[in-house]
């Protein structure tokens, strides 16, 4: 791997990787659905909704899911099968949440795709 420092427990590549999944699940839902709405405009003075510092969840669990999918590819074990499939869906979930559709609809489309574009939004 190109990159060796880490950043919260995970490796500096995976992580700037992780940190480009929420823009390329836009992308993906854009893809697979073929609609799009206008984002509601920002009231001036409007609050922000919350402020996240350190390393975003969402990555993080998306790079657990990568490693998930490399340890069952290399020993084939159904349980980490089973986890790799909870932690997609978990990313699944929070992206859908984040992009204000609806979580188990993003979860379908996304456990639809064939296995190396899984692992494409996954990686981002």
């Amino acid at each position: 791997m190109i990159f060796r420092k880490s950043v919260g427990g995970v490796s500096a590549g995976r992580f700037v990787v992780g940190v480009t999944v929420f823009a390329t699940l836009a992308v993906a839902l854009v893809t697979i659905d073929g609609n799009v709405d206008a984002a509601p405009a920002i009231k001036p003075n409007a609050e922000p909704v919350s402020i996240v510092t350190g390393p975003d969840p969402l990555a993080l669990s998306a790079a657990a899911a990568l490693d998930a999918w490399t340890t069952y590819s290399s020993i084939g074990r159904v349980a980490i099968l089973g986890e790799f499939i909870r932690l997609r869906d978990l990313v699944a979930a929070d992206a859908a949440t984040r992009l204000g559709i609806d979580p188990l609809r993003m979860q379908a489309a996304w456990a639809g795709a064939d296995q190396p574009h899984q692992l494409a939004v996954l990686a981002g």
